[in-house]
């Protein structure tokens, strides 16, 4: 059995090895082929796949309950705009975000699911972009 070793990569991902997780991240977030969960927002169904969202310890314990979220893998979100459950969900998936237009309700929707990745993300976007200005 030949198994892949972590260990013997060098230190720090090379350029190759960062672009394929990037590319990797995008094209599961894009495709979202073998979404087995949706969750409903506002008028959305958004598609998404519950080894993603199982990064969340709260999202974790909503699929692996015997309650709605874990049987019929839907997940009702009434306190974010579908824009926000997007941007969330394309951090989750990728790391980056295009199109968050409110990186406070991110965040607060990041915080709200203990999604400890997504909040360091948003805090250090929301940090490069203060000003004295703003």
């Amino acid at each position: 059995t030949v198994c892949f070793d972590p260990s013997a990569l060098p230190e720090g991902p090379s350029a190759e090895i960062a672009a394929f997780r990037e590319e990797f991240g995008r094209s599961l977030c894009s495709k979202r082929s073998f979404a087995d969960v949706t969750i409903r927002c506002e008028q959305h169904a958004i598609d998404a796949n519950a080894c993603v969202l199982a990064t969340s310890p709260v999202f974790e314990k909503m699929l692996q309950s015997s309650m709605t979220e874990g049987s019929a893998r839907v997940i009702q979100v009434d306190d974010f705009a579908a824009s926000v459950a997007e941007g969330f969900l394309e951090l989750l998936y990728t790391g980056t975000c295009t199109s968050t237009e409110s990186w406070g309700d991110v965040l607060r929707m990041a915080d709200k699911y203990q999604s400890d990745g997504v909040i360091k993300i948003c805090l250090a976007i929301m940090q490069s972009t203060l000003s004295v200005e703003t």
